[in-house]
């Protein structure tokens, strides 16, 4: 599953990436800040369940906007920093 991810983020021969170097490192940073932000709220709150639902209502925005790699960024580290502080298995 993880290469099929990998391979998606790969622009197709004689296409232009969908996302600069500097959008996808931009896009991780806010990902890991949502991530720590969740981290931050109460367990089981509506507080965190919000904040869950703000990073994928973000995710949707960018990959609708036409930048699936950076909505690939932003998951994948907010989704690495709730599991680094242990709010995800």
């Amino acid at each position: 599953m993880l290469i099929g991810a990998a391979l998606f983020l790969l622009p197709a021969e004689g296409h232009e990436a969908d996302s600069t170097s500097e959008e996808i490192a931009a896009a991780e940073a806010a990902g890991t800040e949502a991530g720590h932000a969740v981290a931050s709220t109460p367990p089981n709150s509506m507080e965190r369940e919000r904040a869950v639902l703000e990073i994928r209502a973000r995710e949707s925005q960018l990959r609708n906007a036409g930048f699936p790699s950076a909505a690939n960024s932003y998951a994948g580290a907010a989704e690495k920093a709730m599991k680094d502080a242990g709010v995800l298995e």
